[in-house]
């Protein structure tokens, strides 16, 4: 028996039959929105007029709040929060 379970694991793995919660990790689109502000607020980047909405891993940044030079900052910032797949930016930076 335990030569069956082993063979059935081992072929699992060779073919790419792996569950997908082992070798994907889903990130829900509230954990990525509430990812970001609290990595925004953390470098305090954030402004309360701006607002963060994520869909399947697309986020949207729109609103007011950063200047221009902190506008690729912010791009990094969000970039590197686990789970977001693409970034669009609709703001009206402050010119400073």
């Amino acid at each position: 028996m335990k030569n069956i379970i082993i063979t059935f694991l081992l072929a699992s793995i060779a073919t790419g039959c792996i569950p997908s919660n082992i070798t994907q990790q889903h990130y829900s689109d509230s954990s990525i929105t509430s990812d970001i502000k609290e990595a925004l607020v953390l470098n305090n980047l954030f402004a309360k007029d701006m607002y963060v909405s994520t869909s399947n891993g697309n986020v949207t940044l729109s609103g007011f709040g950063c200047a221009e030079k902190e506008r690729l900052h912010v791009i990094r910032i969000i970039k590197r929060v686990n789970g977001v797949k693409s970034l669009n930016i609709y703001c009206h930076c402050l010119n400073s």
